[in-house]
C-alpha cells in the first residue's frame, strides 16, 4: 500500500503535461460559469462604487439589497439566478461526461502508455472507453442513491429523538457520525467503481456488470489496504486544497497586486486537487497491477496425495508376520527376464 502511495504521488508529481492538460480543460469548463457572474455585476455597478468591492470578492450590503428588491435598472435577481442555475446545471452535467472522458484517458495512459504522455492517445483512450464508462455511472447511481437514502433515514431518527428529548445531549454527535458514515459510505462507492474501471482498461471487458463484480470483489478482498490506500490519498489532497482556498480567501484584494496573488492561490488550489485525482489513480493501478502479479506468481495449491500401507504393515497389523520377522522381511523386487527367446525351427527331419 505505502509503496504504491509513493509511486503514484511520485509519478503525478512528474507528469506535469498531463497536469497542464488537466488544469487547461477545468479552466475552460469554468469559464461559462463566470460570464452570467460577471455580466450582472459589470451590468448593474457601471459608475458605481459598489463595482470596486465586488472585483475583489467582498460583497457590497446596498447593491446586494438593490438586486434583492428590483431597484437596478439594467439587472434582476430573479433573471440572475435563473441564468446561473441553468448554465450551472448545464454546465456540471457536461463536465460529469467530460470527466468520464478524461478518466479514460488518464487510466490508458497510466495503464497502456509506457513512455511519453501523447495528447492523441490521450483522446483516443478518453473515447475508446467513455460509453463503457458512462454505463459504469449508471450502475453506480442505484448505489449512491442507496448511501443517501441510509443517511436520510438516519437523520429522520435523529430528529426525532431531538425533538422528543429535553436537552440535546449526544444528538449532534449523531449527526456527526451520521454525516461521517455519509462520507466513508460515498467514499466506499467511489473506490469500487474506481477498481471497476481499471479493471476493464486493463482487461479490455466490455460487460460492464462483470467488471463490476470483479471491482467489487478485488475491492474487497483487499479492503484492509485499498480503502486506507483511498482515504489517505483523497483525505490529503481534501486537506491541501481546502488550505489553498482558506489563504486565498484571507488575501484582502485591494490592489491589482493581491488580486494576481488571490488568483494565483485559487489556481493553485485546482491544480492541488488535480494532483490529488492523477496520484489516486496512479496509485490504484499500481497497486492493481501488484496485486495480478502477485496472484499470478502464487504457486497452485497441491494436489491431495493417496498414501499406501506396505504390504509387510498390513501383514504385521493382522498377526501374518510377528515383529521379528517384518524385520528382515524385504521388499520383493520384480526380476527383469532379459534372456532372448528361443526359436525353435520346425522342419521335416524333426518330424518323428
Amino acid at each position: 500500500m505505502f509503496a504504491a502511495f509513493f509511486y503514484g504521488t511520485k509519478r503525478a508529481s512528474r507528469s506535469l503535461k498531463l497536469l497542464a492538460s488537466l488544469f487547461a480543460f477545468n479552466l475552460l469548463f469554468a469559464l461559462p460559469l463566470m460570464i452570467p457572474i460577471f455580466s450582472v455585476m459589470q451590468l448593474t455597478t457601471t459608475n458605481r462604487l459598489a463595482a470596486r468591492e465586488l472585483m475583489a470578492d467582498q460583497l457590497n450590503p446596498i447593491w446586494f439589497v438593490d438586486l434583492i428588491n428590483d431597484r437596478l435598472t439594467n439587472g434582476s435577481l430573479i433573471a440572475f439566478a435563473t441564468e446561473t442555475f441553468i448554465q450551472l446545471y448545464v454546465i456540471a452535467g457536461l463536465y460529469l461526461l467530460f470527466n468520464l472522458m478524461l478518466t479514460g484517458g488518464i487510466l490508458g495512459h497510466l495503464l497502456h502508455d509506457t513512455g511519453r504522455f501523447s495528447m492523441r492517445r490521450f483522446w483516443a483512450f478518453g473515447g475508446a472507453y467513455f460509453w463503457r464508462f458512462f454505463r459504469l455511472l449508471c450502475y453506480a447511481a442505484p448505489f449512491y442513491g442507496l448511501v443517501f437514502f441510509a443517511y436520510n433515514l438516519a437523520n429522520r431518527f435523529i430528529a426525532r429523538g431531538m425533538s422528543r428529548a429535553t436537552a440535546l445531549g449526544a444528538y449532534p454527535w449523531y449527526k456527526l457520525a451520521a454525516f461521517a458514515a455519509l462520507v466513508l459510505g460515498l467514499a466506499l462507492v467511489n473506490m469500487i467503481f474506481d477498481y471497476a474501471r481499471i479493471h476493464t482498461v486493463k482487461h479490455e471487458v466490455r460487460g460492464m456488470w462483470r467488471a463490476t463484480l470483479a471491482g467489487a470483489t478485488f475491492a474487497a478482498r483487499n479492503l484492509h489496504k485499498t480503502y486506507p490506500l483511498y482515504l489517505f490519498i483523497a483525505g490529503l489532497g481534501f486537506g491541501l486544497y481546502v488550505a489553498l482556498t482558506w489563504f486565498r480567501d484571507s488575501v484582502i484584494q485591494d490592489s491589482m497586486f493581491a488580486v494576481g496573488i488571490a488568483t494565483a492561490f485559487g489556481h493553485v488550489a485546482l491544480v492541488t486537487k488535480l494532483w490529488a485525482k492523477l496520484s489516486l489513480a496512479t496509485a490504484q493501478c499500481r497497486f492493481y497491477e501488484a496485486q495480478q502479479i502477485e496472484n499470478a506468481m502464487s504457486p497452485a495449491p497441491a494436489e491431495p496425495a493417496f498414501e499406501f500401507r506396505s504390504a509387510t504393515s498390513d501383514l504385521l497389523d493382522h498377526g501374518v508376520l510377528t515383529r521379528a520377522q517384518a524385520a528382515f522381511a524385504e521388499p520383493v523386487k520384480p526380476v527383469a527376464n532379459t534372456a532372448p527367446l528361443a526359436l525353435t525351427a520346425t522342419n521335416g527331419s524333426d518330424k518323428s
